[in-house]
């Protein structure tokens, strides 16, 4: 989940900037290339508990209340559509896949 510019040269004074570009454009919290707006919730967050904090404090504490409150968003506003378990495509590994972004 971490991409793009990859882990800041000031790190970890500077928290990761975390990006899906799959959702890119597909809603209003997200910067051009997929990145997620951590700035007002998180950044104080991060620099009150620096260096403490690592990357996975970044996808628990930035990206996991982003995706609670925009997961939703997106499945009420038809971006992310839930797929009938009984025609599910399987991926490589054998697994079946129910949810797919448009």
């Amino acid at each position: 989940m971490v991409r793009g510019g990859g882990i800041p040269v000031t790190y970890p004074t500077t928290a990761p900037e975390i990006a899906i570009p799959e959702l890119d454009g597909k809603t209003a919290k997200m910067y051009r290339g997929g990145k997620i707006c951590l700035t007002d919730h998180f950044q104080p967050l991060w620099a009150k508990n620096v260096p403490k904090f690592g990357i996975a404090h970044a996808l628990a504490l930035g990206l996991g209340p982003w995706l609670a409150v925009e997961v939703p968003d997106l499945v009420q506003h038809g971006v992310i559509v839930h797929k009938e378990r009984s025609a599910a495509p399987t991926n490589a590994s054998g697994n079946t896949s129910n949810t797919s972004v448009q």
